[in-house]
């Protein structure tokens, strides 16, 4: 930490911030004479310290409209000078978002000389956009009780759904939605342009997005026109800017053990949970400087900032026997504490340049580097080496030795953007953002001294003071992945008073590179209390390579006459995807490969053409800008990123054997030496004389290792028009001004999806499964109690046997097209009284539904239990505000956030677009029953195919229907009091406290979803493995001079 406050120190005089080009906000109006009528030719000027210009302009038209856009958020003068009248000058306005203030002026006949100055509030409802969004001003994110991370301004933001590590006392990769869309579908960006992963919907990362240094954050929930490829939220960081003065802010905050409290109770220590989530250590320091290197046409700011924060682990043990080859059992060892470490430096500059008085350019570049988890032992060599009673490595399903949770990896944003205004009425605009950085998917990489050389284990059962399903031992696989989206876009705007038009291009070109290495055996074995049931065996470091680009060209207008206001658009892109022959396939032989895999460039997607209209209304009721109906309705793309359908041609990812396809065999180790004796190449079944039995392989694990066999997309697929997925949403919003400053908006949304695919084994057909009934198990946190039968499906031996042929095609292939939609309400309060209050608050209440019945069932198993999903009503209420006491310069703020039980269920209460939901296995709120073989057999009067007697077949207890709820709303309110100590010279200080999970709840954020089969009432099911953290205290100090 001594390094990082020495950097703060020196960069007190040398620092940078970025500036942006992309708010969009706009301010219009209609001039008129004592008369009535309208004054055409009347100037217009917009002047503010936030513009490096100074000023815009532009000329009343023939309806004595104006119309001034592409305006930076802050608090601007308008000056009216027409000859022959008065010069009017309206002071105060403040501009947040994309927001179009509506300011109407009169002129009174007089000489130009003589300056009438107007004063009033800046107008809170817009009543020309219908697109809707939330924004939060820089005053607002230093004010309110944080992380300094984006996921805590979602977690205060209405309308959206956030993901738990929104909760995280540390920056951390947050997903977030809107209107029933899939969990990763909100997307980042900066100035405007996306800076998000090249995978996984291209919508967040795990770079530290820089909101402590923003001017203002803008979250678009719905209505966005051509510039907006998907539909779902964007959340848009407005950096702040250098100026024509010098500033800059020092910023340090700490908390740690002393400053925590504790949350565990009785309940959650019978369920195994001793030791909770809370910080033990934690520093976040930062320091920024900016300023005029020559006034008026050339600014710099820059940013340093440093953070480490250490967490205790809940479920978390540490294996006593960790690289003891001798030992194939677990001993939990309490003497070591496992922890979360997590830290990062950033270092990032920018400058802003007035070239020619019409013509402005940024540029800016970014550089961070994380640091996380730590060594396997004390004497490990890494960025940061655990301790004697410490390591930063384990999760509640992998013991630290089994575990990826190491980070080491360098991350760089570059942009640069040009502005140019030929005129009052011609603005152009361009813009290149590249982002590139090492990752592991998610998970981690090895650590420098991880064990590779012992087969890791997994036990089913919850023994030795371990989850269910938790492995130990060593590590399976690990990754080593690139990722690298570029993005880039120009533009050209006509802006009269009536109109607001507007013609662009968008494109974007998205690299990744994965590499999916095994440990030395290539082999990972599975345990039933201690006893070896199956094993799993991968081809060695396979990697893929994905290509994916979008071009878009889209024109939009707003249009204006008297109280109405029309906006259209139309939009084109052109998608299309590729994997090229390098870094596809696998180099390396083993002996599962005697021969390396090496595949030609594959086209993918090689052409999606679309064409989406949008179309939106606003109309100003009674005139006066206080009451606003609006409604919007368009259709959006699903996002062009290196998965789903742009990926699945790839050869490389259809080949079955590597890491996401790992073949899983049966296997009784009968002499007992944990080595499988059986020819593993060997697809039927064996009894190796004095060693093993191995199940036979069955389906997509016959075709492992070979090249094309796996799985097969349609032709019509991968291109043509109106083909990639997409969804439509209309809305219709009521915005009423309350009071000055205050306004209610209410508003009705639907949003449905198009364009689904199916995975169709074509080598099976639902006659191929028979039908068998097993009773769920009596528990009272059961459906009714439990007991109820359950009918599982099974295939046959015969065509288990036979070679899965997987083919993508459309859904529609097999049947109408599935109902599938959400619609609900958003309630949203704003207030922002001048001087001491501002508040932000709302509510969502929907639902979503989700019917795949007429087709889904004619696709391999006849299983109806999961094909019709009908989400309960639920309500979510997010909010923030912030109040300064008079006199006494404390400021009081409190973010809040409550969210509906969960749901215990067989799936995600989500729709996803463009694939089927979430497999019921994977289902994090799930009841997975293992029941064993023997049972099954009696049950169905055989073996399952593959399997052996000393196995298990998953059986789940939940479905769509059959689920059950938590027990109450998860709420958490956060708060800061700061006293806030002015200086000469405009130098302020806040010292101030946040006070995280005020009310010390305790609610679980991750659960046990196995239904064990032997012990009592299902063992440890539903039982947290993760609480939220209790409440800490966090010491803030800033200085702004």
């Amino acid at each position: 930490m001594g390094g990082d406050v020495k950097r703060i120190l020196l960069l007190t005089a040398v620092l940078f911030v970025p500036s942006t080009v992309f708010a969009q906000g706009s301010i219009t109006g209609t001039v008129k004479d004592p008369s009535g009528a309208v004054l055409p030719g009347v100037t217009v000027e917009a002047a503010s310290d936030v513009l490096i210009e100074k000023s815009r302009s532009s000329i009343t038209d023939s309806a004595g409209l104006y119309r001034i856009v592409d305006l930076r958020p802050g608090t601007y003068t308008l000056t009216f000078t027409l000859p022959g009248f008065s010069t009017v000058k309206r002071e105060g306005i403040e501009l947040t978002g994309s927001a179009t203030l509506t300011i109407p002026v009169e002129l009174k006949v007089g000489a130009l000389e003589e300056t009438v100055t107007v004063t009033g509030d800046s107008p809170v409802v817009d009543v020309q956009n219908t697109r809707r969004e939330t924004v939060i001003g820089a005053d607002a994110i230093s004010a309110l009780p944080a992380t300094r991370a984006y996921g805590s301004l979602l977690n205060a933001m209405p309308g959206v759904t956030v993901d738990n590590n929104g909760l995280a006392a540390t920056p951390t990769m947050t997903f977030f939605s809107a209107h029933g869309g899939r969990t990763n579908e909100g997307r980042m960006a900066i100035n405007g342009m996306t800076v998000a992963a090249a995978f996984n919907g291209g919508g967040v990362s795990s770079l530290t997005y820089d909101t402590n240094n923003a001017e203002e954050v803008v979250m678009l929930v719905s209505g966005g026109l051509g510039e907006n490829e998907t539909g779902g939220p964007t959340m848009n960081i407005v950096p702040k800017s250098g100026g024509n003065r010098f500033s800059g802010q020092a910023f340090f905050n700490t908390a740690g053990d002393w400053s925590r409290g504790d949350n565990i109770d009785d309940t959650l220590r019978a369920q195994g949970i001793t030791r909770g989530p809370g910080i033990k250590s934690a520093y976040d320091a930062s320091a920024s400087f900016g300023g005029p290197i020559r006034q008026d046409r050339l600014w710099f700011f820059a940013t340093y900032r440093g953070y480490d924060t250490t967490s205790g682990v809940s479920g978390i043990g540490v294996n006593q026997f960790a690289g003891d080859p001798a030992h194939w059992d677990y001993k939990r060892d309490d003497s070591v504490e496992p922890r979360l470490v997590q830290g990062r430096k950033i270092w990032a500059a920018r400058g802003t340049a007035q070239v020619t008085p019409k013509n402005r350019v940024t540029f800016s570049q970014e550089n961070q580097y994380r640091c996380e988890g730590s060594t396997l032992t004390p004497t490990g060599d890494g960025c940061r080496t655990r301790g004697a009673n410490w390591i930063a490595l384990g999760s509640t399903t992998q013991s630290p030795e089994a575990n990826t949770g190491y980070f080491d990896f360098p991350y760089w944003v570059t942009q640069a953007t040009w502005t140019s205004t030929l005129s009052p009425r011609w603005l152009l605009e361009a813009g290149y953002s590249r982002f590139a950085y090492r990752h592991a998917g998610g998970p981690g990489q090895v650590p420098p001294d991880g064990i590779l050389d012992l087969i890791p284990v997994t036990e089913q059962l919850a023994i030795d003071g371990h989850p269910a399903n938790f492995t130990y031992r060593g590590l399976p696989t690990y990754l080593n992945n690139f990722g690298n989206p570029n993005q880039w876009r120009a533009s050209a705007s006509y802006v009269s008073g009536t109109h607001n038009m507007k013609i662009g291009y968008q494109g974007s070109y998205l690299v990744a590179d994965s590499e999916f290495d095994t440990n030395i055996s290539q082999l990972a074995y599975r345990f039933n209390n201690h006893v070896p049931n199956q094993f799993t065996y991968r081809l060695p470091q396979f990697q893929t390579a994905d290509r994916t680009q979008v071009a878009a060209f889209f024109v939009q207008d707003t249009w204006t006459r008297r109280q109405l206001t029309i906006q259209a658009a139309v939009r084109y892109d052109h998608a299309s995807s590729f994997s090229p022959s390098e870094h596809n396939g696998t180099t390396l032989t083993s002996r599962f490969n005697p021969q390396p895999v090496a595949l030609a460039r594959t086209d993918g997607v090689s052409a999606y053409n679309d064409i989406s209209p949008r179309f939106g209304i606003a109309y100003d009721v009674f005139g006066n800008g206080k009451t606003a109906v609006k409604f919007n309705i368009g259709r959006y793309l699903g996002p062009a990123t290196n998965d789903t359908i742009y990926t699945q041609n790839n050869p490389a990812n259809r080949i079955v054997g590597y890491n996401t396809t790992a073949i899983n065999r049966s296997w009784t180790d009968t002499n007992g030496n944990f080595i499988v004796d059986c020819d593993i190449l060997n697809p039927a079944a064996q009894v190796v004389a004095g060693g093993d039995t191995c199940g036979a392989l069955t389906g997509n694990s016959l075709n492992f290792g070979q090249p094309g066999t796996s799985t097969r997309v349609n032709p019509a697929l991968l291109h043509g028009w109106g083909v990639r997925p997409s969804d439509s949403q209309w809305g219709v919003n009521l915005q009423q001004e309350l009071a000055p400053r205050v306004s209610l908006e209410v508003g009705y949304n639907r949003r449905w999806w198009n364009n689904f695919t199916v995975t169709d084994n074509l080598a099976v057909s639902p006659s191929d499964y028979q039908a068998w009934v097993i009773n769920a198990p009596k528990d009272s946190r059961l459906p009714g109690g439990g007991a109820y039968p359950i009918t599982m499906y099974t295939l046959t031996a015969a065509a288990a046997a036979r070679p899965a042929d997987n083919y993508v095609t459309f859904e529609t292939d097999y049947g109408p097209a599935r109902t599938n939609y959400w619609h609900g309400v958003d309630v949203t309060v704003n207030a922002r009284l001048k001087g001491s209050l501002t508040l932000q608050g709302g509510t969502t209440t929907g639902r979503a539904i989700n019917d795949t019945c007429a087709t889904i069932l004619k696709v391999d198993s006849p299983d109806p239990r999961f094909c019709r999903e009908v989400d309960p009503i639920e309500t979510t209420i997010r909010g923030s505000a912030f109040y300064m006491v008079p006199k006494i310069g404390v400021q009081v703020s409190a973010t809040i956030r409550s969210q509906p039980p969960v749901i215990f269920s067989a799936t995600n209460p989500t729709i996803f677009i463009g694939i089927q939901p979430t497999a019921p296995a994977n289902s994090p709120t799930a009841a997975n029953w293992n029941v064993p073989n023997t049972v099954v057999q009696s049950l169905l009067g055989r073996l399952p195919p593959g399997g052996l007697a000393n196995g298990t077949t998953l059986v789940p207890l939940l479905d769509n229907t059959l689920r059950t709820y938590g027990d109450g709303r998860r709420n958490q309110v956060d708060m800061r009091f700061a006293k806030v100590v002015r200086f000469v010279g405009g130098r302020r200080a806040d010292v101030g406290i946040d006070l995280q999970n005020l009310f010390n709840t305790n609610y679980g954020t991750v659960y046990e979803t196995q239904y064990d089969y032997t012990a009592a009432n299902g063992g440890t099911w539903r039982n947290p493995t993760t609480i939220l953290g209790p409440r800490f205290v966090r010491v803030n100090l800033t200085f702004n001079f």
